[in-house]
């Protein structure tokens, strides 16, 4: 169902519905530490927890297409990708949300970062992008 959200604290044996907060369909998601967390998926929004996931806010990213990825490097910096190859990134904890144009408008599903601080996208039909970062 939309917007269902499941979680486990013994290593996945049992699994408990937490709160619906969205109707959109949820595609990914990526925590931080045991509390804060991120996750997106239909729409264009994504939606952070510091709990845990007990209460998720909103925050509007400006885009409609579908989030498929999201990944953060530390509490503040994060990227996400989307299903018509947009890539976003914010600096303030996902406070706000910036598009970078990647030139491709294939889905992208996928981030990695090096230790090297490279930042690389993935997607549909072979699709690599990198990005260096500070």
């Amino acid at each position: 169902k939309n917007g269902i959200v499941l979680k486990s604290v013994n290593s996945g044996n049992d699994w408990v519905g937490l709160k619906r907060f969205t109707q959109n369909y949820l595609k990914t998601i990526f925590f931080i530490d045991a509390n804060i967390g991120f996750t997106g998926g239909a729409g264009g929004s994504i939606f952070k927890t510091e709990n845990g996931g007990e209460s998720w806010k909103e925050y509007k990213t400006g885009l409609y297409s579908g989030i498929l990825s999201i990944f953060f490097t530390d509490i503040e910096n994060g990227f996400a990708v989307t299903n018509k190859g947009e890539i976003i990134v914010t600096d303030d904890s996902g406070e706000t949300w910036k598009t970078i144009k990647s030139g491709s408008y294939v889905n992208l599903t996928d981030i990695c970062i090096t230790p090297f601080k490279e930042v690389f996208f993935s997607g549909y039909n072979g699709t690599i992008l990198k990005m260096k970062t500070n």
